[in-house]
């Protein structure tokens, strides 16, 4: 069994509808659930972490996301990375792509640009 450590760091750019109101609280809340079951394979897809976005206003965007994997024993272990989209729904699909498919590296930084949902988003 193959142990991962994966950090994610999100980079957003929050633009508010109404620009009369300022607002004193942050526009995103985000945390993280790391999978503990091993990875299989002979799976296509594995899901390792997921990322609970909850967007407390309209109009923030998610531009990009960044994941360490510092801590893993072999990369070459890893194919290659990918993020999906499941919007409220917290169950693993990869009916949503974010950013391309990236090979593994100690670093890896997926870009797109989605306009989130008002309340929870769900990456995988």
């Amino acid at each position: 069994m193959k142990s991962f450590t994966i950090f994610g760091l999100l980079a957003m750019m929050a633009v508010a509808n109404d620009t009369s109101k300022t607002e004193a609280s942050d526009p995103i809340e985000a945390t993280t659930r790391q999978r503990i079951h091993p990875v299989l394979i002979r799976r296509d897809f594995n899901p390792l972490l997921q990322v609970r976005i909850e967007a407390k206003q309209k109009a923030v965007f998610l531009s990009s996301i960044m994941f360490s994997l510092e801590g893993t024993d072999d990369l070459a272990d890893v194919e290659s990375l990918q993020v999906f989209l499941t919007g409220d729904n917290e169950h693993f699909s990869t009916g949503v792509q974010f950013g391309d498919r990236k090979l593994a590296a100690r670093e890896v930084t997926f870009h797109g640009n989605v306009r989130l949902n008002t309340g929870v988003n769900t990456f995988w």
